[in-house]
């Protein structure tokens, strides 16, 4: 009679995660509509970023390692996203498996945090139902929280890399309380830095936290293998010509691209000041009263010590922002841990404490803390059209009507099924622009690159470079009619870098601005007949 109690127990919680699974599926299904409408039928990803990893992607798939295939290039910030979607990258429904994918990562995160937060399923008591229903809160709450809608619409990893920050915590969590090791937990802390390099904050303490705990055989082998795979990484890419780290956490890590302990410094300043930071170290300063408190058992103490650890870390040598996904998932992995450290508390509330109270109480709580991720719900299909409004454009008109090499900022969707040469004057897929853009020593840096490179036609955001060479001539710029979200710049300068091309471009770009839709200009800077005075540079204005 008890087992018979116990299994319709179980199958009660097992509705609470259906019902949030569910939810997910039906949110992230109601965008996928909402974003079609607006882009005409086209399916686009709310980053650029995730256009490289395509068209890296595309390329794997030539045996080649980078974004022009008569070069390499480290442009990729993950090592094992790109060979997850090389096979499907040259699919004109590249972008549905991809979203489909995403969503299935987001799903097993709910699975994980399930487990983590399921009430002892021995209990028969009446209050089951309760417990249920608190359940069900948290687990749909959870996917605001954690923006996991939001990250299933980038179109890049952070979706898999916070189901593997979770999966570790839910493995800690469950040998904390049995001393086991579920068969899970070693892979995630393997995957999660080939995944995204910061999550060694999370799979260093993690292996620690194995050790100390007896299990030397399984931190050892892991931590080796995890080494093993960096540094294995790394020496491909020194094979290659490139840096030891990908272009992408150079140019954006000045941790990385400094090397000075005084940059950790200010990252740990720039932390503690950023919103996120602030509620992180709030948990961090929790979690180190809990390690510190002598009334607590050791295993409990050494959680919290790791979980503090991670939060450290990340502080020391993360980022926050960027569409809320970089620290993301520190924040999935501290929610999931408190959730496990609180669980007793949550479910045995006190009898004057009733549930509707409980659940206002958690709504009201993942407003508070969690508002930025809530408010990235509504505005994804906008950002969605942003890309599909500016680099989408400039991808059609590369490869519908220029058809030729270009320079450009922001690579992504233009080199994504585009045969083309793209020059990075950013540098994440050219380690010479890199260093030349870094270094700064060159004025013209710019102009003598492009002509090395063959490349006629220049399309930049103007007040991303300090010194746009004097003899590159201005044709226009794309401009969106409407607010941007998530994009860096509402309006996007096109240079003739040659004078002779000019004509052409321009009679190009004619044709290509009566193509473009409905939220979208082209202003010319000049009439094409100015372009015949010998003084046309002067009779441009930037």
């Amino acid at each position: 009679m008890q087992n018979a109690q116990t299994t319709n127990c179980k199958q009660k919680y097992t509705r609470s995660f259906l019902l949030a699974s569910v939810f997910l599926v039906i949110s992230i299904v109601v965008l996928c509509l909402f974003i079609n409408i607006l882009n005409s039928g086209h399916m686009v990803f709310t980053l650029d970023d995730a256009y490289i990893h395509l068209a890296l992607a595309e390329n794997i798939m030539q045996g080649h390692y980078g974004i022009n295939l008569n070069e390499y290039s480290a442009p990729a910030s993950s090592i094992l996203w790109p060979f997850l979607i090389a096979p499907f990258a040259r699919l004109t429904f590249a972008n549905y498996i991809i979203l489909l994918a995403n969503t299935a990562f987001a799903i097993i995160t709910l699975f994980f945090f399930w487990k983590i937060l399921l009430p002892d399923t021995n209990d028969t008591s009446e209050k089951n139902e309760g417990k249920q229903t608190i359940l069900s809160t948290m687990l749909i709450l959870l996917i605001p929280a954690c923006n996991l809608i939001g990250l299933v619409f980038t179109g890049m990893e952070h979706s898999l890399q916070v189901m593997l920050a979770v999966a570790v915590i839910c493995g800690l969590s469950r040998e904390s309380e049995n001393s086991r090791l579920d068969w899970w937990l070693m892979p995630a802390i393997l995957l999660a830095p080939l995944v995204r390099y910061e999550c060694l904050a999370i799979s260093v303490p993690a292996a620690i936290y194995l050790f100390l705990r007896g299990h030397r055989k399984a931190a050892v082998t892991t931590a080796v293998g995890l080494l093993f795979a960096l540094t294995g990484f790394s020496l491909f890419l020194l094979s290659l010509g490139q840096n030891s780290l990908p272009n992408s956490v150079a140019a954006k890590s000045k941790i990385v691209s400094e090397q000075k302990t005084s940059s950790i410094i200010q990252n740990f300043v720039n932390s503690i000041e950023s919103p996120r930071g602030v509620l992180l170290a709030v948990c961090l300063l929790f979690l180190v009263l809990q390690a510190s408190n002598r009334k607590n058992s050791t295993r409990k103490r050494l959680f919290c010590a790791t979980i503090s650890a991670s939060i450290i870390l990340h502080l020391l040598f993360g980022q926050f922002g960027w569409f809320s996904r970089y620290e993301i998932y520190i924040w999935a992995m501290t929610l999931a841990a408190i959730g496990f450290i609180f669980k007793p508390d949550i479910y045995n509330h006190p009898n004057n404490f009733k549930i509707h109270e409980t659940t206002l109480l958690l709504f009201a709580s993942t407003f508070l803390l969690c508002f930025p991720y809530l408010m990235t719900i509504p505005v994804i299909p906008v950002a969605s059209r942003n890309i599909y409004e500016q680099h989408y454009q400039m991808h059609r008109f590369v490869t519908e009507f220029y058809k030729k090499p270009v320079a450009a900022n922001d690579i992504g969707y233009i080199s994504y099924q585009n045969p083309a040469y793209i020059l990075d004057l950013v540098g994440l897929a050219s380690l010479e622009a890199l260093t030349l853009r870094v270094k700064a020593d060159q004025k013209d840096w710019m102009d003598s690159l492009a002509k090395a490179k063959g490349v006629e036609l220049a399309m930049i955001y103007d007040d991303w470079f300090d010194n746009i060479p004097d003899n590159w001539y201005k044709l226009g710029e794309l401009q969106l009619k409407k607010a941007h979200i998530n994009i860096l710049r509402d309006k996007v300068a096109f240079y003739a870098i040659k004078r002779e091309s000019y004509d052409e471009i321009y009679n190009l770009l004619e044709k290509f601005a009566l193509t473009l839709p409905e939220g979208v200009d082209f202003e010319f800077v000049t009439n094409k007949t100015t372009t015949n005075s010998h003084n046309l540079k002067n009779n441009i204005s930037r």
